[in-house]
């Protein structure tokens, strides 16, 4: 028999060129992103600020601040800040438009071993301008997205071009593959797959089904003979990838026998003796029912939204992030391919390139997982793109193919494709400014702090902006992006939603107090402590009544001794406002019932009256009274009262940004108010206030022993 052709031996335009095309399209369109960053208030300590609040993650972790500080992003950050003595946050603004043309190699390749040119530069475009992807790929959103969608894209095209030389379809040769290659391969595979956990280790759920599919595919469509061939080389990849070290030591022998013995795996019923260990090695050391729950739990995570927690009943707080918040059908079909009618032909031009060339289908779990976005959240919306990019692109261009006067009409048929895929993006990157979480007077109060505190002081601020605060002060948080479920939320929003100071200090220096009895806080690769946090540990022994109980009278413990503790500070910032309904529901959250409070904040819009004769606010068509009202600036605030308007909102006019905000008691008195626009003496002797910048940001330190 002849050997089979190399599908690689193209002419150097049916890769470099598409892989041109895309590159400039995918960047492009990116920079168009450029006329939203023209104010000096995006800058912070002379830096960009970051569009997401995870990119400060990796910012912090850069500068050895957190548990990210090993994280390969972190790395690759202090990388380049050596190399280019740039600053760390301005590396990060530029990264995502350079990072995110990478998912798109994968896809070039994949033409090249298919031979299709022309569909190409769709496929690849539409994988990396979907505005799924595109949102969090964004000018300053420095996350790990772009790595994510390029190693699995990487692994479902390794997989094809692994497996169709294998398949009864496309046929391509009846000569059997040669042991040493087809193993061989299969384990560089498994490395691939080990480097894509290693960046972002939240893909193992998506790797596993592509895995899966893959089986499936080479059980169904596996050449006569070949099927046991395919499994053993599927299990050296999942081993070598997704398991631990005696997993990949095996899969490792596995292939170092093909190359060594090849004869083993061509002698019929004795090849199926590897296939045999290699199946008990998964069974038995990969941990794959840990895996599947993994997985499992990646979903229900995302998908749940109700209480959680077996006997103490833990806030669940994953519908407060952004990323998790589910998207509409309509609106997924537009993130996925623009519009309803490019996501449906997209869909059926992939179903025909999987019936022409069956490998195909390992990118279905993708698709499945973008469709899932409408109840797990809208960041998975970027995996779907890469099926409907494969379809538009490959699919009609094989289909094409199949009739002569077709073919001629497949290249301009692409062009009008590709313009229609790319208006929806460049519409949206045009008209949709990046959401800046945190204002230029926030972080520069943090940048402030940074030689005012000692480094392993912890700072209490709400953790949506843990990360931001960790980068500009080089402070440990006691919460961030990743600490932020319910044993965390739990006391930190009782902090912030409490109406006495007492009890807000009492509660930080508790915790203060049993993280110092946890021991060491220190982290690899991080210069400042990243301390445990002991709620879960001491609420889960206790029953529910109990926990109850000890927790809302923390203020009234006898503590043993005046131990020393580190410096905690009790951060306030206007942002906080914003987002204060969270947090009151949060600090009112009972642990036996699940009940909570239902607090009222309304922010009106358009044409507002302020009669502070009256104390009354006409706004949103409607009149409201007043109980007081706060003008705030940055001079000064001015204060009044009406008490004749019993059950009236409490109303802030910030002059600064010119809102108008309405908000209940409970809102009102809380601390992440009061200690923001009130008297700072008023929370002595328990807080002491270092620095100042009402009404958009305070800071207290805590004085843990306040009696003495």
């Amino acid at each position: 028999m002849k050997p089979e052709a190399n599908p690689f031996i193209c002419r150097h335009r049916d890769w470099i060129l598409p892989l041109i095309l895309v590159f400039l399209l995918c960047t492009g369109i990116r920079l168009i992103d450029l006329i939203h960053w023209d104010s000096p208030d995006l800058f912070i300590d002379g830096q960009r600020v970051m569009a997401t609040h995870d990119a400060y993650a990796w910012l912090a972790g850069a500068e050895r601040v957190n548990q990210y500080s090993c994280h390969p992003m972190a790395i690759l950050l202090r990388f380049l800040h050596a190399a280019t003595g740039l600053g760390v946050a301005n590396l990060a603004f530029w990264l995502p438009v350079f990072m995110a043309p990478m998912a798109a190699l994968p896809i070039v390749l994949l033409g090249l071993w298919w031979r299709l040119p022309v569909g190409t530069v769709l496929a690849g475009t539409l994988c990396t301008v979907s505005s799924g992807y595109l949102i969090r790929s964004r000018l300053g959103f420095y996350d790990t997205d772009p790595l994510a969608l390029f190693f699995a894209v990487g692994l479902g095209a390794a997989l094809v071009c692994w497996l169709e030389p294998v398949l009864r379809l496309p046929r391509k040769s009846d000569a059997a593959p040669s042991p040493r290659r087809f193993f061989g391969f299969a384990f560089l595979i498994g490395i691939w797959g080990r480097l894509y956990f290693f960046t972002y280790p939240s893909g193992e759920p998506i790797s596993l089904t592509i895995f899966a599919v893959a089986a499936f595919v080479g059980c169904i469509f596996g050449m006569t003979g070949l099927r046991v061939l395919i499994l053993t080389g599927l299990l050296i990849a999942f081993l070598a990838g997704n398991a631990g070290w005696i997993s990949f030591v095996l899969a490792g022998g596995a292939t170092l026998l093909a190359f060594l013995h090849p004869g083993i795996y061509q002698q019929g019923k004795r090849a199926i003796l590897p296939f045999l260990i290699l199946l008990t090695a998964l069974l038995l050391f990969s941990g794959l029912s840990e895996r599947i729950g993994t997985a499992i739990w990646h979903l229900v995570r995302y998908g749940d939204r109700s209480a959680t927690g077996a006997s103490i009943n833990y806030p669940a707080t994953l519908s407060t992030v952004i990323e998790a918040r589910t998207i509409e059908w309509h609106s997924l079909q537009r993130a996925l391919a623009g519009n309803g009618v490019l996501f449906f032909l997209g869909i059926i031009a992939y179903a025909y390139l999987c019936v022409r060339r069956p490998a195909a289908l390992v990118f279905a779990p993708m698709l499945f997982l973008a469709v899932a976005a409408t109840k797990l959240g809208a960041r998975f919306s970027m995996y779907g793109s890469v099926a409907i990019g494969l379809g538009l692109g490959f699919g009609l261009t094989l289909l094409s193919s199949s009739r002569r006067w077709a073919t001629r009409l497949n290249l301009p048929l692409q062009f009008l494709l590709l313009a229609a895929a790319l208006w929806h993006p460049a519409h949206l990157i045009h008209n949709q400014k990046p959401f800046f979480f945190i204002s230029k007077a926030f972080g520069e109060a943090l940048v402030e702090m940074r030689s005012r505190v000692s480094s392993d002081a912890q700072f209490w601020v709400w953790w949506d902006f843990g990360y931001a605060c960790q980068f500009y002060s080089r402070v440990s948080t006691f919460a961030d992006g990743s600490r932020n479920s319910g044993e965390y939320v739990l006391p930190l929003a009782r902090v912030h939603a409490t109406h006495s100071p007492e009890e807000a200090g009492a509660l930080i220096r508790f915790i203060a107090q049993e993280q110092s009895l946890m021991g060491n806080p220190r982290h690899p690769c991080a210069d400042r402590p990243v301390y445990p946090n002991p709620t879960a540990e001491i609420l889960d022994k206790m029953r529910p009544g109990e926990a109850k109980i000890f927790f809302d009278g923390i203020q009234d413990l006898a503590f043993s001794g005046k131990a020393s503790i580190p410096e905690q500070y009790l951060v306030l910032a206007w942002e906080n406002i914003r987002i204060s309904l969270a947090i009151r529901r949060f600090g009112t959250w009972d642990i036996v019932s699940g009940q909570t409070e239902n607090p009222n904040l309304m922010v009106p819009t358009g044409r507002i009256a302020l009669r502070t004769s009256e104390g009354t606010i006409d706004a949103s068509g409607k009149r409201f009274k007043t109980r007081t009202l706060d003008v705030l600036s940055k001079e000064n605030n001015r204060h009044y009262e009406y008490p004749w308007n019993r059950g009236g909102w409490h109303v802030f006019s910030d002059l600064n940004t010119q809102t108008i905000t309405l908000m209940d008691d409970g809102i009102y008195h809380s601390m992440m108010v009061q200690m923001l626009i009130g008297k700072p003496e008023s929370f002595a002797p328990y807080f002491d206030l270092v620095l100042d910048r009402s009404p958009s940001v305070r800071i207290y330190r805590l004085n843990p022993w306040p009696s003495s």
